[in-house]
């Protein structure tokens, strides 16, 4: 695989927002997974579909697959969407990917960053220049080395185990603090050890 240059995604956004009949939409690239590619390479491997999310005045979100009459109803959007979408990509896409988090997804997107392959191809003047993204590439390659054995069920366990850790201690720690309220408002000792 070739390693992908800074020009290469930079200004290549994903979707646009645009104000129009009182609504705002964007059109963007879905993903959805591509069972005999999979199969051959041994983790999921994604296909690209265009989407139109529509968000009405009250802020819902409505998606779904782009219709011959969005492109008719909004041309120019349309046009500069086509313009901006770069050549096809295969891989793992970004959004489905179990080690990334919001904050990372946005940034990475924002970057015109589609799939897992992509972060792992990452060259040296992008790493150097972008400190953040030397992460993400180290989490990709490391993923991609595993992705066809156990230690990726491995890898997603560890993941959900240290959220699971975190919530509990939250919790433990609220707990704790409303058992000292409690103290404090009645005058009474309990055990919270």
């Amino acid at each position: 695989m070739r390693e992908i240059a800074i020009s290469d995604f930079m200004g290549s956004g994903n979707g646009q927002r645009r104000h129009l009949d009182g609504c705002n939409f964007r059109f963007y690239e879905h993903y959805k997974v591509n069972k005999e590619r999979t199969e051959e390479v041994g983790y999921d491997q994604h296909d690209a579909t265009d989407f139109i999310e529509i968000i009405n005045f009250a802020g819902e979100r409505t998606p779904r697959a782009v219709e011959d009459r969005d492109k008719r109803a909004y041309p120019e959007q349309w046009a500069n969407y086509e313009a901006r979408k770069a050549e096809p990509v295969s891989g793992m896409y970004l959004r489905a990917w179990c080690m990334i988090n919001p904050a990372g997804l946005a940034d990475l997107e924002a970057f015109g960053l589609k799939t897992v392959e992509q972060v792992a191809d990452l060259g040296n003047e992008a790493l150097t220049q972008y400190k953040f993204l030397q992460e993400w590439h180290r989490k990709a390659n490391a993923w991609l080395k595993h992705a066809k054995s156990k230690q990726a069920e491995c890898a997603r366990l560890e993941e959900a185990l240290a959220n699971l850790q975190n919530q509990h201690q939250k919790l433990e720690d609220q707990y704790v603090n409303a058992l000292r309220r409690i103290e404090a408002n009645e005058g009474t000792r309990l055990s919270y050890a």
